[in-house]
């Protein structure tokens, strides 16, 4: 009983060191901006030999199994999502467009690896300290997704903590119901271009 007690200590404390030693170096300027993207390439390669190590099966993010249900859901969260963030943009009175490497650089290489980071490994890491269907790795993976964008600029201003929050809350139950990363991959890819072009991130 002890030993499993131990091992779900570290398992906690493995998934926040992932999921925040990134963002902790930003904050506290251990890092420069020169070297951002070579600690979340260091995350992410952490990630695939954690995979590889474990041996991990990952047929079900892969799945097939109920696809057109699933990619409904995903096409409505979709068109809700670029409301939500259209609706915003009008609110805060952002400037809207973007350059193409603005975009590129927000809508690929970072969403690719937040998406592997959050939705492969830590998602499959909270399903093993908290079990498979738990509405505790629902409620972590969105916490920690949403806090992990405090390194953006006014992250605490005009409600955008809000905003990561509940974008975190709604990726999270859609993998729930439907872990396809194959589906929140172009949906987050999508939402994140649209952010940039609606002077969201910058």
């Amino acid at each position: 009983m002890k030993k499993i007690i131990v091992e779900k200590y570290l398992k906690i404390l493995e998934y926040l060191l992932v999921a925040y030693i990134g963002v902790i170096l930003i904050k506290v300027n251990l890092i420069d901006d020169g070297y951002k993207k070579h600690v979340i390439l260091a995350t992410l390669f952490f990630c695939f030999i954690s995979i590889r190590a474990k041996k991990w099966d990952l047929k079900k993010f892969f799945s097939l199994e109920k696809f057109w249900e699933a990619t409904c859901c995903y096409s409505l969260v979709l068109t809700f999502g670029v409301v939500v963030l259209y609706r915003y943009s009008l609110y805060t009175k952002q400037e809207w467009g973007a350059s193409v490497s603005t975009l590129l650089e927000y809508s690929l290489g970072i969403v690719i690896v937040q998406e592997i980071i959050f939705r492969i490994f830590l998602w499959k890491l909270g399903q093993e300290i908290f079990g498979e269907k738990s509405v505790f790795n629902v409620a972590l993976n969105t916490l920690s997704f949403a806090m992990m964008h405090i390194v953006y600029k006014g992250f605490w201003d005009n409600y955008l903590w809000l905003l990561m929050l509940f974008a975190g809350l709604i990726f999270s139950i859609l993998y729930y119901f439907y872990p396809k990363f194959y589906l929140v991959l172009p949906i987050h890819i999508v939402l994140n271009m649209v952010s940039v072009h609606f002077g969201i991130f910058h």
